[in-house]
């Protein structure tokens, strides 16, 4: 059974996780994050942490390296010290222009490093949500262009198919009874994403 350490933004991504210990129930419901691995492997593995990144212990090691790097490190060096064989974690980029271009490019140096500097693992599944994770959601259900939209089309686009924006357990429904086989191809970095999951979740 893989051991499963989940980082994100907060409930969409995390669920029932994203509390504390203390406030964390015994089982947490899941969010959109296990919501989707689960597509990709329904058994095989089990959530035992996860992060919020504001609350991500940021790795010292690189003196050049920005908060977004230093936290992919640091999630990653999180995992490892709790024993985990797989870290999944998705960070929305948000904004427009070099905003989104330096998160996005920061969170790929970050796996990068997280490859050359925990080469025993754990393996790791992440990436920028582009722009968002609710973006991905839309994607899911076979809405295009998802990558560009600001706050406004995706607000649209979760009326259409009336989903509440901020109620994480319709998200989590609504991606549970999704097909992934109609995502479309626009929607890069979820594809990126499911595709790394599918390698790192195959049996062995």
């Amino acid at each position: 059974m893989k051991r499963v350490v989940l980082g994100g933004e907060g409930p969409n991504e995390l669920g029932g996780w994203c509390n504390l210990p203390p406030y964390r129930a015994e089982t947490p419901v899941p969010g959109v994050l296990e919501a989707l691995l689960r597509h990709v492997r329904p058994d095989g593995w089990i959530v035992i942490d996860a992060v919020v990144w504001s609350s991500i212990r940021k790795y010292r090691a690189g003196g050049h390296a920005d908060a977004e790097e230093r936290n992919v490190l640091g999630l990653v060096l999180k995992a490892r010290e709790r024993g985990a064989d797989i870290v999944a974690f998705a960070r929305d980029c948000d904004g427009d222009g070099a905003q989104h271009r330096r998160r996005i490019a920061s969170i790929d140096v970050g796996l990068a490093r997280a490859r050359e500097e925990f080469p025993q693992g754990p393996a790791v599944i992440g990436g920028s949500a582009v722009r968002m994770l609710e973006a991905w959601v839309l994607a899911i259900g076979g809405e295009r262009r998802t990558e560009e939209m600001g706050r406004e089309g995706l607000e649209t686009g979760f009326q259409r198919f009336q989903i509440p924006l901020k109620k994480t357990p319709a998200l989590v429904d609504f991606v549970q009874k999704a097909d992934l086989g109609r995502i479309p191809a626009d929607a890069v970095s979820l594809t990126k994403w499911l595709a790394r999951a599918r390698e790192v979740l195959a049996p062995s």
